[in-house]
């Protein structure tokens, strides 16, 4: 359900970084990795100055909370996808 809601957002306000990222998140936490990866490989690229940090600086949430979860693990797998 979540996870309509965010796409409605992104679809009334695409330009948003942060309806961007909560989409991704949404994906990661169910389990669709790979859409979560594409999506945030296409926000890098057109964003390329949201680094890994920033991204966790600026929407990373509260540190205990799921959608900080869902951030990390999204950066994480990106991360370990790096040479």
């Amino acid at each position: 359900k979540a996870l309509r809601h965010f796409e409605r957002a992104l679809t009334l306000n695409p330009d948003q970084p942060r309806n961007q990222i909560s989409v991704l998140v949404a994906y990661n936490l169910l389990g669709k990795t790979a859409e979560a990866q594409a999506r945030l490989a296409r926000l890098q690229a057109r964003l390329p100055h949201l680094t890994r940090e920033r991204i966790l600086r600026e929407f990373g949430g509260l540190p205990n909370s799921e959608f900080r979860r869902g951030i990390t693990l999204a950066l994480s797998a990106k991360a370990s996808q790096l040479p």
